[in-house]
């Protein structure tokens, strides 16, 4: 069957007056060009050992949940336990709104130490931690905000360096932290069992502290501001914010992330209730996160070529079809590993898109900024969504179903509205948008 011609359709900047607001909002894809490539791989590559060690380490945690389910917090509520691991997402995506701020001001490097001191301590303090309220304030809060802190400056900069070419570099980025999804659930299952918790979270320090070195030294930051301007324009603060378009995609984000991360928290817990052995339960996040990779790559070389928001678009519908119709159904472990390949694919896709995606509707000026607020929205969203989640489990097979057509039903919702922002921009159905 032939391919079906897609039409790239650009999304116009508005007219603007040369006033300050003005020049802090327009578009820089107009103005200057961008290298596309040379220092910015090297760029991307100082951002994937970020990724790698912090929200790798986060897409994780469902070995930790399990782990203190089972072994470490037995008596302790699954919902007190999710909450750990819900407050550390919450945090990593919810400190951007800030963190965009400082960086804008005061530039990338002091935001960078600040972020490691924070993670790697964190790290640190939980690794003496005895009680879950312990867990909360190192694992939890130090760890979010560090890791969150480093999170928004990968995410942004890269963009400094791509245009034509941004959703490659995005997708490329995302997939470290898939990659970490895969090799920390199995680092952390062969080292919890056998030295325990304190010890095997010191290993993860010292690995994490050489990534994030790595990561802060060869981040390099490139200005985008016309050649013609002697002093970067000021932050615009009211004029960032009163774009509805961004609003718009802060609400989709926190929807999507109400559902988004459950599998990837219970997965592992869901296992055992269709007939999963524990061992190979434990690795089902690594299969989730390594179908995650395909996902991220594929999906963001896809989007350049036939639209960010029609993939985006696409991948969202995939995860709730997947949440609704296979893991309400699937039994027996051949479908549990279709389960977590399906799933981890669609994931892989939507989640390395929001960057590209954000910087398409809203601009690519200030989109440490301007992320930073979808990120705080997503925030709300991984806060309450595994919690809530967890409240349907009862240790069996229906438990799981009810959390599934709840992660499902948002990311539904999701989807939805994204289609309807595509359908405002662009009605006819192959379009590049």
């Amino acid at each position: 069957m032939p391919a079906v011609p897609v039409e790239r359709v650009e999304l116009k900047e508005p007219v603007l007056e040369a006033t300050p607001a003005a020049e802090s909002i327009r578009a820089p894809s107009v103005r200057v060009g961008y290298p596309e490539g040379g220092y910015g791989w090297v760029v991307v590559a100082a951002s994937a050992s970020i990724y790698f060690c912090g929200w790798g380490l986060s897409n994780a945690w469902g070995t930790f949940q399990t782990y203190f389910q089972d072994t470490l917090y037995p008596n302790e509520p699954d919902a007190a336990i999710a909450l750990i691991g819900s407050l550390q997402a919450a945090l990593i995506e919810g400190t951007g709104v800030i963190v965009g701020l400082f960086i804008d001001r005061v530039g990338v490097r002091p935001v960078m130490i600040g972020g490691a001191v924070l993670q790697l301590g964190g790290l640190l303090a939980a690794s003496f931690a005895k009680t879950v309220w312990q867990l909360y304030l190192s694992q939890a809060v130090m760890f979010g905000i560090g890791a969150g802190t480093l999170y928004i400056v990968a995410v942004s900069v890269p963009g400094q360096w791509f245009d034509k070419r941004k959703a490659t570099a995005y997708g490329l980025l995302y997939t470290s932290s898939g990659a970490g999804g895969i090799v920390w659930p199995i680092v952390l299952t062969l080292l919890l069992d056998n030295i325990g918790f304190g010890w095997t979270v010191r290993i993860v320090l010292l690995v994490s502290a050489i990534q994030i070195v790595f990561g802060v030294v060869f981040m390099r930051t490139r200005s985008i501001e016309p050649i013609e301007v002697e002093e970067p324009a000021k932050v615009d603060l009211r004029a960032i914010y009163s774009d509805k378009k961004l609003w718009f995609i802060s609400a989709f984000y926190l929807v999507l992330s109400i559902g988004m991360l459950n599998p990837m928290f219970y997965l592992s817990g869901f296992g055992p209730t269709v007939g999963v052995g524990r061992t190979l339960s434990f690795y089902l996040l690594a299969v989730l996160n390594a179908s995650s990779i395909p996902g991220r790559t594929i999906c963001g070389l896809a989007a350049d070529r036939c639209g960010r928001l029609n993939v985006l678009i696409i991948s969202t519908t995939a995860a709730a079809i997947v949440c609704l119709a296979v893991w309400t159904t699937v039994t027996g472990t051949g479908g549990v590993i279709a389960l977590a390949v399906l799933y981890g694919f669609a994931f892989g896709g939507l989640i390395s898109l929001m960057p590209a995606v954000t910087a398409q509707i809203c601009g690519q000026h200030h989109l440490a900024t301007k992320f930073g607020l979808v990120s705080a929205a997503g925030a709300i969203g991984c806060l309450v969504g595994a919690p809530l989640a967890a409240l349907f489990l009862n240790g069996r097979r229906s438990g799981y179903q009810h959390c599934a057509a709840f992660s499902g039903a948002f990311i539904v919702l999701a989807a939805f509205m994204m289609i309807g922002l595509r359908w405002k921009l662009e009605r006819r159905l192959f379009k590049y948008v």
